[in-house]
């Protein structure tokens, strides 16, 4: 018999959702950057009214959910910061139990943006608080493909593999997390992971 991996295993920094965040503004001239443009002048110049509604949402995300909710929509419908705004609004609909309406942002923000991280990461966690391990290992895979260096990723992919009974792809995502993680951190949460997960597959080899 293979052993039962026995959780919470799990830490708040690990599988909180990640809001997206205003992305740095590409500067013309820049280096390792193509420049489109002859000059500054005749780059096209972009209302700033959607990019301070979706500043504005971040700033109240947190004390004033609903408000927040409203100003990422009006970033959406102008147009603005879409990927991110379907992203942040899903963050919030998750935090109010609404989780179809949050996968369905998440969702949304990949629509806009196949690669977007943080769709892909929220949604992986969303589906693992469902229980449905095979779509949240899918995404999280794809977010290791887009950010192959954040270690949390891997600690979630190995929890999730974990409870698929995937015990090899398991301690391969956990030793990824050890690889990348400050040699200065020790997380015993982790180390007492890998000792089940080594133990749980020992013993499904053996048997």
């Amino acid at each position: 018999m293979t052993r039962i991996i026995q959780f919470p295993l799990k830490s708040e920094g690990k599988f909180g959702l990640k809001p997206a965040r205003k992305k740095k503004p590409l500067q013309l001239g820049d280096a390792d950057q193509l420049n489109l443009f002859q000059s500054p002048q005749e780059a096209k110049v972009i209302s700033l009214k959607s990019e301070n509604q979706f500043e504005r949402a971040i700033q109240l995300h947190d004390n004033n959910p609903e408000q927040a909710l409203l100003l990422y929509q009006q970033s959406i419908d102008n147009e603005e910061h879409v990927a991110d705004s379907h992203c942040n609004r899903g963050i919030l609909f998750a935090s109010k139990d609404e989780i179809p309406q949050a996968i369905d942002s998440f969702t949304k923000a990949l629509h806009e943006e196949p690669r977007h991280f943080e769709g892909h990461f929220n949604l992986a966690n969303i589906y693992a608080d469902e229980g449905n391990h095979s779509l949240s290992e899918l995404h999280y895979r794809i977010a290791t493909e887009i950010e192959p260096r954040d270690p949390n990723i891997f600690y979630n992919l190995a929890l999730v593999c974990a409870l698929q009974e995937k015990y090899e792809d398991a301690l391969n995502a956990l030793n990824s997390y050890f690889k990348l993680q400050s040699l200065k951190v020790v997380d015993k949460e982790a180390q007492q992971l890998l000792a089940i997960l080594q133990s749980s597959f020992d013993v499904k080899k053996g048997s």
